[in-house]
């Protein structure tokens, strides 16, 4: 060190303004004289004050670098959501409903058939969309998810592009302190295909009962002709 004019060294622990005896420092301070120092100073006024905003300075920046990690993470997280959401087609919706804000996804718009430029916002985006003939019976369970703090988990058809489809809905209600309906977020997608799956497999199994009914009437009809016609033979024959 004497052959690059280094004769003394000076070290201070960098230390948060959190720190506590156990925790590690947020770095070490060196300092390098060009002269031999045979004393420490006690009290030197520039460094005390320049440690305390050196270790703001360095606190600021390792805050700045965790919530970037976080966002980051954040993102990250929202992009795979978004990809699951979309490979099961699902929408997203979150209802203010206070003051009756209702916030969509894309997907949300897509599946109802809703162009986000005409949309208003609200809560009647979504009642214009439901079937007239569904929309009370959801309208009351909603009540009843408010009331009896119950999983909202119901199914209802739609009419998208003058089209009926059938639109299966979950969601979780935020209160607020009071135990006042505050929010609703939850998830819709499209489940016509299984319910139109579902009534075509109830018809044929109705249409199989049917005949196996049929039949059965048949056979017992024939039965009973059977046995009426045979005494008429006996009497035939007796004559």
């Amino acid at each position: 060190l004497k052959e690059q004019n280094i004769y003394s060294i000076l070290t201070y622990p960098i230390l948060s303004s959190n720190d506590t005896s156990t925790d590690d420092p947020l770095g070490i301070l060196i300092i390098y004289f060009s002269s031999p120092m045979t004393k420490i100073p006690e009290d030197w006024p520039l460094l005390n004050m320049f440690l305390p905003m050196l270790a703001a300075i360095i606190e600021k920046n390792q805050f700045k670098e965790k919530i970037e990690e976080t966002l980051a993470q954040l993102r990250d997280s929202e992009e795979r959501l978004k990809l699951a959401l979309k490979s099961q087609k699902m929408g997203v919706w979150d209802w203010h409903i206070q003051s009756n804000k209702l916030i969509w996804d894309d997907a949300m718009f897509e599946l109802y058939g809703v162009d986000p430029k005409t949309a208003k916002g609200d809560f009647d985006d979504w009642t214009k969309c439901v079937h007239p003939d569904d929309l009370e019976q959801i309208t009351e369970v909603l009540k009843n998810v408010f009331v009896n703090h119950i999983q909202f988990d119901h199914q209802f058809r739609i009419i998208k592009n003058s089209e009926i489809r059938y639109i299966a809905a979950n969601a979780h209600l935020i209160r607020d302190e009071q135990g006042n309906p505050l929010r609703m977020t939850g998830l819709n997608w499209d489940i016509t295909d299984k319910v139109l799956s579902q009534k075509k497999t109830s018809q044929r199994q109705a249409s199989l009962v049917a005949h196996a009914k049929m039949a059965t009437l048949g056979e017992m009809s024939s039965a009973i002709a059977h046995e009426i016609n045979n005494p008429l033979m006996i009497i035939l024959n007796t004559a």
